[in-house]
């Protein structure tokens, strides 16, 4: 193995670099230098790992691998490992309905599209362009093709579906402002510790989290460099960025870019929020 894995899904990817990690630190089973290079640094890290076991993507714990120090103690560590820059933005994603777990009511971002009647919009606007008469989803679907090959539709969609991500965005503000911060702070926490599962009951988290990164994974320019997140305690300020919500705490923050997938960002489909942070 040469450290360059192509065509393969990313989490599928970073899933198997993580166990390879692990084998190689308990049992000496490197698989190439690249590997070699991560564990030795995680050998020569002031944590003092003696034991590292993957959690085998169960998510309601966080974290890619658990290690175990000689002082007994447990440090969550998250790999972001990149092949083509330095270093990376620390990310994950969230769902559309992400927020309910806050414990409020309120609109999806979906439900939230049907109340103001911008599905509709979209298919009158293609109608226009390309001459259909669509009315669902299914329909704007199968003319995904001919929708991406029209810039200046696709322009028109998206500056609609952009101004309803910022009115999504405002809406959310509102609702997060009546909600107790500490509420928002522990779920911060929870997902930069990487938990996305089982977050209604959501628990005051306080231990530190161990962010490696490895840049230009796989060539000669590879480097590994480390960050340690400490649970917030103090929510500063709700605001939107753009096309993003963004939570700001007493050091960092965290931005929720809101965005399409399997299709294209004027599309309505499959909508998720991304988690930035900054520690």
């Amino acid at each position: 193995m040469n450290g360059i894995h192509k065509g393969k899904h990313n989490y599928s990817l970073s899933f198997q670099r993580g166990f390879q990690i692990v084998d190689s630190f308990m049992n000496g089973t490197y698989y190439d230098e690249y590997i070699k290079q991560i564990v030795d640094f995680l050998k020569n890290h002031s944590y003092n790992f003696t034991i590292l076991i993957h959690t085998e993507s169960d998510q309601t714990e966080g974290g890619d691998i658990l290690g175990y120090t000689s002082e007994d103690k447990i440090y969550k560590i998250e790999l972001k490992i990149c092949e083509t820059v330095a270093n990376t933005e620390s990310h994950g994603g969230v769902s559309g309905d992400f927020f309910k777990d806050l414990g409020f009511e309120e609109y999806g971002y979906r439900g939230y599209e049907n109340l103001v009647g911008i599905p509709q919009k979209r298919w009158d606007i293609i109608n226009q362009y390309l001459g259909t008469n669509i009315y669902s989803q299914q329909e704007q679907g199968e003319l995904e093709s001919s929708i991406k090959q029209n810039k200046s539709l696709l322009k028109e969609l998206r500056q609609v579906t952009n101004e309803v991500k910022t009115q999504y965005i405002e809406y959310l503000i509102g609702k997060l402002n009546l909600v107790f911060s500490q509420k928002i702070v522990d779920l911060n926490n929870a997902l930069c510790l990487g938990e996305r599962k089982n977050l209604q009951e959501i628990k005051h988290i306080k231990n530190n989290i161990l962010e490696i990164q490895v840049g230009f994974f796989g060539t000669g320019k590879q480097i590994i460099s480390a960050k340690t997140f400490t649970p917030k305690t103090q929510l500063k300020n709700i605001y939107r960025k753009g096309l993003a919500l963004v939570w700001e705490f007493e050091n960092g923050y965290i931005k929720f870019p809101v965005t399409h997938g399997n299709a294209y960002q004027g599309s309505g489909r499959t909508l998720s929020f991304k988690c930035m942070f900054k520690y």
